[in-house]
C-alpha cells in the first residue's frame, strides 16, 4: 500500500534497544517528588495546627504568640541549613 504512493517501507526484525542499560538515577527525581510533596504538605498542616495551639495557649498576648511561632520557624531554618551537606563518596571528596 505504501509502496504504491512512493513512500519507502522500513522493515526490521523487532524492536531495537539501547546497548547501555538505563541508569536507575534517571527516575530518582520523579520517585522523590511525591515523597517531598507529602512531607511539605505535612509540614504545612503541622504549622497550622501549631498556630492554633499557640492561639489557644497565648490568645490574649499577640507578642508571645509571634515570639513562639518565630522560634519554631527559626528551628526549622536551622535544621534545614544543617542538613544540606551532601555525603561524600567513599574514598573521595
Amino acid at each position: 500500500m505504501f509502496e504504491d504512493t512512493g513512500c519507502e517501507v522500513y522493515e526490521g526484525s523487532g524492536p531495537e534497544y539501547p546497548e547501555e542499560p538505563i541508569r536507575p538515577e534517571i527516575g530518582a527525581p520523579a520517585r522523590r517528588a511525591p515523597t517531598f510533596k507529602e512531607i511539605l504538605e505535612g509540614l504545612c498542616n503541622r504549622f497550622y495546627e501549631f498556630e492554633e495551639e499557640v492561639l489557644t495557649a497565648y490568645g490574649d498576648d499577640p507578642r508571645a504568640r509571634e515570639d513562639i511561632i518565630n522560634l519554631w520557624i527559626k528551628s526549622l531554618r536551622r535544621w534545614s541549613t544543617c542538613n544540606t551537606h551532601h555525603p561524600t563518596k567513599a574514598g573521595g571528596t
